[in-house]
C-alpha cells in the first residue's frame, strides 16, 4: 500500500493500520470470536458423534447408544446454528461500524485538500474511493478475519482429534502437508513475480505506443515508422515471452496438482458437485466452492446463468453470491447487455427466470458490466 508520496509502506505497518481501525470494536469482535470458537467446536464434534452411531449400528444389539448419539447430534446442530448466527452478527456489525467511521474520516480528509488536488483528479475517482474501496476494507476487516479465525480453529481442532484418534497417521500426514504447502507458497510467489513482470512489460509497450502516436508528426518528419514499429514489436514480444513462462509454470503446477488429486484406487477428486438423473447418468452442476447458500437452500450459479442466458437483452451473465443479513447470501448477477442503451432490468430478469427457476433462486441484485473477464480458454473468471 503506497503512502501519499507514492512510496510503498511495509506490510507490518499496513497491517497495524488496518487492525487499528478495529480497536473501537474490540469488545464486539471478542464476543464474536467466542461464538466462532463454539461453532467450530460443534462442527468438529459432528464426525465424532456420527462415528459413534455407525459403530453402534454395525455392532447391532442395543439401540440406546444410537438414540443417545442422535439426540447429541440434534443438540450439536442447535448450538452450532446459534453460535454461527451470533458470530455472523457480531463480525458483520463490527465491519459496518468500521467502514462507516472510515468513510467519515476519508471524506473529512478529502475536503481538507487544496483546490489543485481536485483539479488533478476526477470526481468519480474520489467518490469511488468513498464507496467501493472502503467496502473492500470492510470485507478484509470483518469477513476475512472471521474466516481466517474459523479456519485456524478448525485446523487446530482437527489436528487435536486426529492425534487423539491415530497419532501415527497424523504424524505421517504432517510429514506430507508442510512440503506441499511450502511448495505452493514458493510457486505462488514465482507466478506473482511473473504476472507483475507481464503487466510491467505491457505497460512499457503502451508507453512506446503512446510516445509514437503523440509525437506522430515527429515520427513522420524523420520517416521513423519502421524504427517505432520495431521498438513496439520488441516490447510486445518481451511481454509475450514472459506470458509464456507464466503459462508453463501454471501448467507444471496443474500437472502436479492433477496427480495429487488421484486417490488410492484411481478415483479422481474434482471438487465438483453433481446429481444422478432418472436414467442413471451423472450431471455436473458446478464447482462446490461456487454454491450460493441463501436461506438454507443451495443454489448452483450455472442453473441461474442458464435460465437468464436466453433473455433477449442478455449477451453474457455471471451469477454469484453476496453476503446478506437476512438470507446469508443473495443471488447477484452481472450482465453484459446486448444493447448498452437498453440494458435489462432486474424485474425483467426475475420474470424471465421465474419460468424455470424456483423463487428462492431468482436474482436479488443486478450489476450491469461492459464485459466479463475470461481465462485463456474462454471460461468466465468467477473470482
Amino acid at each position: 500500500m503506497p503512502d501519499q508520496s507514492g512510496a510503498r509502506l511495509p506490510r507490518t505497518l499496513t497491517l497495524r493500520r488496518l487492525l487499528g481501525l478495529l480497536r473501537p470494536e474490540r469488545a464486539r469482535l471478542a464476543r464474536g470470536t467466542v461464538f466462532l470458537a463454539v461453532g467450530s467446536a460443534m462442527g468438529l464434534l459432528y464426525p465424532k458423534v456420527a462415528g459413534t452411531i455407525i459403530d453402534a449400528a454395525v455392532a447391532g444389539g442395543d439401540r440406546s447408544p444410537i438414540d443417545r448419539a442422535a439426540l447429541e447430534l440434534v443438540a450439536i446442530a442447535v448450538v452450532q446454528s446459534v453460535a454461527v448466527s451470533l458470530r455472523y452478527v457480531h463480525f458483520s456489525i463490527a465491519g459496518e461500524s468500521v467502514v462507516t467511521a472510515l468513510r467519515e474520516k476519508l471524506y473529512a480528509r478529502v475536503l481538507e485538500q487544496d483546490i489543485a488536488f481536485f483539479d488533478e483528479r476526477r470526481t468519480g475517482d474520489l467518490t469511488n474511493r468513498l464507496a467501493s474501496d472502503t467496502a473492500v476494507l470492510q470485507s478484509a476487516l470483518s469477513a476475512n478475519i472471521s474466516m481466517g479465525l474459523r479456519n485456524a480453529a478448525s485446523v487446530l481442532g482437527g489436528l487435536g482429534f486426529l492425534l487423539y484418534t491415530s497419532p501415527v497417521l497424523t504424524a505421517l500426514m504432517l510429514l506430507v502437508v508442510p512440503a506441499v504447502a511450502i511448495g505452493g507458497v514458493y510457486y505462488g510467489r514465482y507466478v506473482r513475480r511473473l504476472s507483475k513482470a507481464v503487466q510491467d512489460a505491457l505497460a512499457q509497450s503502451n508507453e512506446v505506443a503512446e510516445e509514437s502516436i503523440s509525437g506522430i508528426r515527429t515520427v513522420r518528419s524523420f520517416a521513423a515508422e519502421e524504427g517505432e514499429l520495431a521498438r513496439y514489436g520488441k516490447a510486445v514480444r518481451h511481454s509475450f515471452a514472459l506470458a509464456k513462462a507464466r503459462v508453463r509454470a501454471g501448467a507444471g503446477f496443474m500437472s502436479a496438482a492433477s496427480l495429487a488429486a488421484f486417490e488410492p484406487g484411481g478415483w479422481l477428486r474434482t471438487r465438483d458437485g453433481g446429481e444422478v438423473d432418472n436414467d442413471g447418468l451423472v450431471r455436473v452442476l458446478g464447482r462446490i466452492a461456487d454454491v450460493i447458500l441463501s436461506g438454507g437452500e443451495k443454489i448452483w450459479p450455472a442453473e441461474v446463468e442458464t435460465a437468464l442466458s436466453s433473455h433477449p437483452g442478455v449477451a453474457a451473465v455471471l451469477a454469484s453470491g453476496s453476503p446478506d443479513r437476512e438470507w446469508g447470501q443473495r443471488v447477484v448477477v452481472r450482465v453484459v447487455p446486448r444493447r448498452r442503451a437498453e440494458p435489462p432490468t432486474l424485474d425483467s430478469l426475475r420474470d424471465h427466470a421465474a419460468e424455470t427457476l424456483a423463487r428462492h433462486k431468482l436474482p436479488r441484485e443486478l450489476i450491469i458490466v461492459e464485459r466479463l473477464d475470461r481465462t485463456a480458454l474462454g471460461k468466465i473468471r468467477r473470482s
